[in-house]
């Protein structure tokens, strides 16, 4: 029992001042840690993802030992590529593996970088993409990037398709539907009445109305 009442006060506030301060430290220490942790992702878990995305796009059990020889071949160049590339953008769930996949093959085509195309049609199959698809990218691409390096790439593509045994038939590839000049614009005015909005059945009408 405390005999001097005049103390209880004084003890009263430097018990609730203690815990407050208290409560503000473990605040403050919560705060700053998660900050940390949202700011800056663990360097392993990067990794682990990075390495994941590796093992779909190879289809291979060990990334871990592909990521020890990227690594090796490209010094810091090779860490980035893993953990950034791989690890931060490819791990975003907003677009599936497959669909990156596809726009990675699109921008290889695109950029004459056909010596990556080795890497990227193995991933896309691996990562659901059809041989027949794939192929279409390579087609879509001349009418955007133009037929010299949509060539280029198909021809890459097409030995690399092979090797994995999705070549051509005895008779080669099929070449494509033949329409007649009126079928070919209202096909092209479908098209282009779906991106923009208007879907007049008249093809001309379709053209007037995005003039």
């Amino acid at each position: 029992m405390i005999k001097n009442k005049k103390l209880i006060p004084a003890i009263i506030l430097s018990a609730l001042f203690g815990a407050a301060c208290q409560a503000e430290d473990d605040s403050t220490r919560e705060m700053v840690g998660g900050a940390a942790a949202a700011a800056r992702p663990d360097h392993v878990v990067r990794r682990e993802r990075g390495l994941d995305v590796i093992r779909t796009l190879t289809g291979k059990d060990n990334p871990e030992a592909f990521g020890e020889k990227f690594e090796a071949n490209y010094g810091a160049l090779g860490s980035f590529a893993l953990d950034f590339v791989m690890g931060d953008i490819w791990s975003r769930e907003q677009l599936s593996r497959r669909d990156r996949n596809l726009i990675v093959l699109t921008m290889l085509g695109a950029l004459h970088q056909t010596n990556q195309l080795a890497y990227y049609v193995p991933g896309g199959l691996n990562h659901g993409l059809t041989p027949t698809e794939i192929r279409e990218i390579m087609t879509h691409l001349a009418a955007y990037a133009g037929f010299p390096k949509a060539l280029d790439a198909m021809a890459e593509t097409n030995r690399i398709l092979a090797e994995l045994g999705h070549g051509p038939g005895p008779e080669g590839f099929a070449g494509s539907e033949r329409f007649s000049d009126a079928e070919r614009r209202a096909r092209g005015a479908e098209v282009m009445g779906r991106l923009s909005g208007n879907d007049a059945p008249d093809p001309n009408a379709v053209l007037e109305a995005m003039a």
